[in-house]
């Protein structure tokens, strides 16, 4: 006969504290080292980086992921603004949300992996006569040398919650999401240079094409999807442009032949309003024939 359950005690309501709301809210950002990747290769991205020189990974980025680019930089006024949860640059008001064009908006994700990781956020704006660094525990800044860009270091990724910690893979399989977190962006964005490390050797590098090389494209570099060849490649002497009519949800690209796609979906990535949005093509939109 089953025990009869005794209700629990009340117990009263309180406000959740800062530090609990941003692990719970890195839960829902923060999966694993490559969904980390994917939030700190974004931010360089829209900051107009045009080279994200190094991004580094220990033990497939459990203990180490860094990512270094050349982008605007972070005044040092605001670099503690960095990793405050809704901080952002990207909305000032409901008018700029309804028409955001950014990857993401809430200005929560540093926050987030600020919450379960140690984190050191190096930056230097435009004009700016030197560079600081933010230590995300201490709080503490500092000035250090480097160039114009800013450098995201995240150490110890789930150090505060070992649970999570745990079900993480292998290194090798962690290793593999990080490189496809890169991979995706580089072949969106063939103007601009990404190199991946791993326990200091080079796993992948994908050199930036200057624009003027991409005018057989015809096209703005923000729209359409981009191989990742040089026009003289096989590759690309096969493209051709696709269009859809103009409207709310129109789009234009090149589209290889189905021979240089090597039968697999994943060799493909469709963008869509500066966005990846993965190997299937979004619907109604189909494989081009090539005829």
């Amino acid at each position: 006969m089953n025990a009869i359950l005794t209700p629990a005690p009340r117990r009263p309501i309180r406000e959740l504290l800062d530090e609990l709301i941003s692990q719970i809210a890195a839960g829902e950002v923060v999966e694993r080292p490559a969904s980390v990747v994917r939030e700190l290769v974004d931010n360089a991205l829209e900051a107009g980086a045009t080279q994200i020189t190094t991004v580094r990974l220990l033990a497939g980025g459990v203990r180490l992921i860094a990512v270094e680019d050349n982008g605007t930089g972070i005044v040092r006024e605001e670099l503690p603004m960095a990793l405050k949860r809704h901080a952002t640059s990207k909305i000032r008001n409901l008018q700029e949300l309804e028409s955001v064009g950014s990857f993401g908006f809430r200005g929560e994700a540093l926050a987030a992996i600020n919450a379960i990781a140690d984190c050191v956020v190096a930056s230097r704006a435009v004009d700016a006569s030197g560079a600081f660094a933010l230590d995300g525990q201490s709080g503490e800044l500092r000035p250090v040398a480097r160039s114009v860009g800013t450098t995201v270091e995240v150490k110890e990724l789930f150090f505060s919650t070992p649970a999570r910690r745990k079900f993480l893979k292998t290194d090798a399989t962690e290793l593999a999401h990080c490189l496809e977190a890169v991979r995706r962006p580089a072949l969106a964005r063939p103007d601009v240079g990404f190199a991946l490390w791993h326990e200091g050797r080079l796993v992948q590098q994908w050199r930036a094409y200057p624009r003027s090389a991409m005018r057989w494209f015809n096209s703005k570099p923000q729209r359409g999807v981009w191989p990742r060849h040089p026009p003289s490649s096989p590759s690309c002497a096969a493209a051709h442009r696709c269009a859809r009519p103009t409207g709310a949800d129109s789009g234009a690209g090149p589209a290889a032949r189905p021979p240089s796609l090597m039968g697999k979906s994943g060799t493909t990535v469709w963008r869509l309003s500066g966005r990846v949005m993965g190997a299937k093509p979004p619907a109604p939109c189909a494989y081009a024939s090539g005829e």
